[in-house]
Parts: C-alpha cells; sequence; structure tokens
C-alpha cells in the first residue's frame, strides 16, 4: 500500500511517496482503505519538529491522520462497524509505518 512519510524532521517540507505494508489488525480494530486523506495544522507542526521537545515520533512517520474510506476488514471483537461500511475518522495516535 501507499502511504506519504517524512523520514526525518525538517522546516521545509519533505515528503516521500513510500509503499509500506499492509497493517495487520487486532481483534479490537478496523483495517480502512482510505479513500481521502488530509494533513492538518497539527500535523504541520509534527512534521517540521515543532513538538519534537512534547513528542518525539518514530521515523519514517507517515501523515494524513485525518481520513475517509471504506472498512476493509473488522476484527471479531469489533461492534456498530461491518465490511463495506463507508467511515471518516481522525487518529488519536500516530503510528510508525502506518
Amino acid at each position: 500500500m501507499k502511504a506519504v512519510q517524512i523520514k526525518n524532521y525538517s522546516k521545509e517540507i519533505n515528503t516521500t511517496l513510500s509503499d509500506i505494508p499492509k497493517p495487520q489488525i487486532s481483534d479490537s480494530e478496523v483495517l480502512i482503505q482510505v479513500k481521502a486523506a488530509a494533513v492538518n495544522p497539527v500535523e504541520l507542526l509534527i512534521l517540521t519538529g515543532s513538538v519534537k521537545l512534547i513528542q518525539d515520533y518514530p521515523m519514517p512517520l507517515t501523515l494524513g491522520n485525518e481520513c475517509s474510506g471504506i472498512v476493509e476488514q473488522a476484527g471479531s471483537k469489533v461492534e456498530g462497524f461491518k465490511k463495506g461500511d463507508r467511515v471518516y475518522t481522525r487518529q488519536s495516535v500516530l503510528s510508525q509505518n502506518m
């Protein structure tokens, strides 16, 4: 799958389009096939290193934590979502290689 990532903090915005492995989900997670993603002002602060003293993220870091798409897979403990549901989300935690 494709992901827009940064490899290090920089005041200049340097992103890379990377091929990353499809994430494996747990029983309590859903996997979303992203149709649209956005980079918000907080992510701009993150990628420039402005919040590094508060939260130092592992690199490479995938951008676009606000997204919409279709549920591709739902874990066995997930209630209220099923494969094929159209969803939108804002991830509360940015994950490495995600």
